[in-house]
Parts: structure tokens; sequence; C-alpha cells
């Protein structure tokens, strides 16, 4: 099993939107993104298990959402309603996000299924590995938080 770095969580954030929605994104920091005045306050996370189990959170601001949006929809960002296509948009990339970490942790004979993504109210305390990301109109954490569990406990 593979156990992921920021630094490696950065590069699958950034493949994945380019290869989704091509999204250019550089990576960034906790304290530029506060200082560039981006809230990352719109959450969504994806549970996994098998060999292990987890959880993947993204954490956006309207900005990254709505150009995510966006681009996954192909219209303009001002077209975008955050409380519809930006609810899709954060759940999707949740799930698009689940699936990378699951391919890199199980390879090409993955044993691992996803949940359903879901919205949340926080990203985990205690992550394995985040990253943050800043786009052109916003900013994104992305939060990787391996269970501490096993994934099945013997009866």
């Amino acid at each position: 099993m593979s156990n992921i770095t920021p630094d490696r969580l950065v590069e699958m954030v950034a493949e994945a939107l380019e290869r989704t929605c091509f999204m250019v994104s550089d990576p960034s920091d906790a304290g530029a993104v506060a200082a560039n005045g981006y809230d990352c306050a719109r959450c969504a996370r994806i549970a996994y298990s098998g060999p292990a189990a987890g959880q993947v959170v993204v954490v956006a601001s309207d900005g990254f959402l709505e150009e995510l949006a966006s681009s996954l929809l192909g219209c303009e960002p001002e077209e975008i309603d955050l409380e519809v296509e930006g609810r899709d948009a954060i759940k999707e990339l949740a799930n698009i996000m689940g699936g990378s970490i699951i391919l890199e942790l199980g390879g090409d004979n993955c044993e691992y299924r996803l949940g359903l993504p879901e919205e949340v109210g926080a990203a985990p305390a205690a992550p394995g590995a985040e990253c943050y990301i800043e786009s052109t109109f916003g900013a994104l954490r992305v939060c990787w938080a391996p269970d501490i569990q096993p994934a099945a406990k013997a009866a």
C-alpha cells in the first residue's frame, strides 16, 4: 500500500483538474490562500473501503467552485448557481479524487470500493496528507484521511 505525501497529493489534484475539466492550477499553502482572501467553505467528502479505509475531503472557495462547475459544464462562471451546479461540482470532484486515491493505493488490481460523495461541514482535523491549490478565481483544499482502524475487524 502506498503512503500518499502532500507533494504526491498536489500532483494528483492538478492532474485530475487538467484531465477532467482543463483547469490550470498552482500549488499553494494555507497562508497564501488566506492572504488572497479565499474562504474555502464548501466541503464534500467520499469514503473508501477495501484493504484499508479512509476518506477524501475537498473544500473549495466559491470562486473555485464557479470555475470548476463552468469548466465541467462548458458554460461561463457567472451562469453557475452555487446551490445547484456548485453542489454537484464539489461532490463530483470528491468522487474524482476518491477514484484517484484508491488507484494510487491499490494500483492496477484495485480492490477498493468508493462510497457516494456527500456534502459535509468540515474537513478532517488530522488528515494523512493535505494540499492547497489555487486557480484563476479561487482556491481548493484536498485532504486524504486514512482510517487508523483496520478496515475489517475479526468477529
